[in-house]
């Protein structure tokens, strides 16, 4: 199975952190194949890079800046073609937002992957949540996954 994973934010905490445990343990589940998708570069993508990881990036989308989000869209499209992943994992809202919609489109079941409980509804929270539903909705815990 090949899975796509989305990033959307420049920072390093969880995300990241599983992430790189996914990459680390990647030979305990041999027939997955991980592609990590990212709007930033950052200490992620380099520590990837240095396990020897290939990152996409998909250009650094935001919302006051509607030329970056289509763009960032096309990439993402583009990389889907090439690619051909059987599943788009988005880690939190706002990869969900600018993805998975082109997700859908292209018939790639799409999974939300919540690293933390969504408390305050920001602007891609409240955007996100105007989408369909998401195929699979995983959180960290039960209180983080009934947040989203």
């Amino acid at each position: 199975m090949k899975v796509l994973h989305t990033h959307a934010e420049p920072g390093y905490g969880g995300v990241e952190t599983i992430l790189l445990t996914l990459v680390r343990n990647a030979a305990l589940v041999p027939e997955m194949e991980h592609l990590f998708g990212f709007c930033f570069a950052g200490r992620v993508t380099k520590e990837l890079q240095e396990l020897g990881v290939p990152i996409h990036l998909l250009g650094e989308a935001r919302i006051s800046r509607p030329l970056s989000v289509l763009q960032s869209r096309r990439t993402f499209r583009k990389l889907v073609q090439q690619t051909k992943p059987d599943i788009v994992v988005c880690h939190m809202s706002k990869p969900y937002w600018l993805f998975a919609g082109v997700a859908k489109r292209l018939g790639i079941p799409t999974v939300v992957y919540l690293h933390a409980p969504i408390h305050v509804a920001g602007p891609y929270e409240k955007l996100a949540r105007r989408m369909a539903s998401p195929d699979l909705l995983i959180g960290v815990s039960r209180h983080t996954a009934q947040s989203g």
